[in-house]
């Protein structure tokens, strides 16, 4: 059985989205903020939407075969806490995945740098996403409630499989719905392992990760996670071990294609959890778990409201 986590350890269990480097001189804590279209002056298409903001990389290179870990820090505005009701990657042809962090308790450093490094316990996370692109709409009355002056941490995971260098920029486009305190706030739960290693050959390989909730959830959204050996995933919840039913389920699994689905179902605290994620070996060679592509993960992130503490189930 995995075990429920608390705020630092859930951070550890969004390890798809890897952490960064001490590069560079962390931002003071007395630093004024900047404004997001202060900080990002370019940019790209699809525009932000009116009154929302767009967080926009530099323009980076990524050669041929490579894969980097880039992070951008932007900041919320100083003057108000604002409520994020939609947010919409706009990435480029690169793009493996990319997050949505704010730091605490302490900033990270400023400006758009190499990441590579996998555990960051400082930063709690707001949204995860894939490549394809897809955006997340949240509930009516639900919302991302960001607190003024906040340091957002936005990292991308870029891989380039073709034979030629990719220059680009990529960005996030977040609405803001007005007043916050108008809204439920939203906020994710990773059920995931760092423990894994498929052996040679291993046709529909299975992990099963379960727990029970600590909480009440209303579910409005799944992010699945696997890399390219990934053939499907489901997900299911009930009262009981015995009575569990499926709530959710990607099958074929494309790992080009990752989706940000709408669902919409419940959890009570108490409630039994099993995600279920399956591969097939073709690579000659036992693959085990990490961050890198060529690598496998088995995560089932649950997008869900009223979020009042961090948590997540891992092993």
């Amino acid at each position: 059985m995995t075990k429920r986590i608390g705020s630092a350890l859930l951070l550890l269990s969004l390890a798809l989205t890897a952490a960064c480097t001490d590069g560079g001189t962390a931002a003071s804590p007395d630093a004024a903020p900047v404004a997001p279209d202060a900080a990002a002056p370019v940019v790209i298409d699809p525009p932000p939407p009116a009154g929302g903001y767009q967080l926009t990389t530099d323009e980076y290179t990524v050669e041929p075969g490579q894969e980097r870990y880039l992070c951008y820090t932007f900041y919320s505005p100083a003057d108000r806490e604002i409520a994020i009701t939609k947010v919409e990657p706009v990435n480029g042809v690169s793009v493996h995945h990319v997050a949505l962090f704010q730091s605490f308790l302490y900033p990270e450093p400023d400006g758009f740098h190499e990441c590579p490094e996998l555990v960051r316990t400082n930063w709690q996370p707001i949204w995860a996403g894939g490549a394809g692109g897809a955006s997340l709409t949240l509930p009516d009355g639900v919302a991302f409630r960001i607190a003024p002056g906040t340091q957002y941490v936005v990292q991308f995971h870029l891989q380039n499989t073709g034979d030629a260098p990719v220059t680009e920029r990529s960005a996030i486009n977040l609405t803001d719905g007005g007043d916050a305190t108008a809204y439920e706030p939203a906020g994710i739960f990773a059920i995931g392992s760092f423990n894994l290693n498929i052996p040679t050959g291993a046709m529909d390989f299975q992990q099963i990760l379960e727990c029970n909730a600590d909480r009440q959830m209303n579910v409005f959204a799944a992010f699945p996670h696997m890399h390219k050996l990934g053939t499907k995933l489901s997900f299911d919840t009930g009262a009981t071990v015995d009575t569990a039913a499926e709530a959710y389920k990607i099958d074929p699994w494309k790992f080009g294609d990752q989706p940000m689905d709408p669902v919409d179902f419940s959890i009570t605290s108490g409630d039994f959890m099993r995600a279920t994620c399956h591969w097939d070996n073709t690579t000659g060679a036992p693959v085990v778990f990490g961050e890198s592509s060529d690598n496998e993960m088995c995560f089932m992130i649950l997008f869900y409201w009223p979020m009042h503490d961090l948590g997540g189930c891992v092993n």
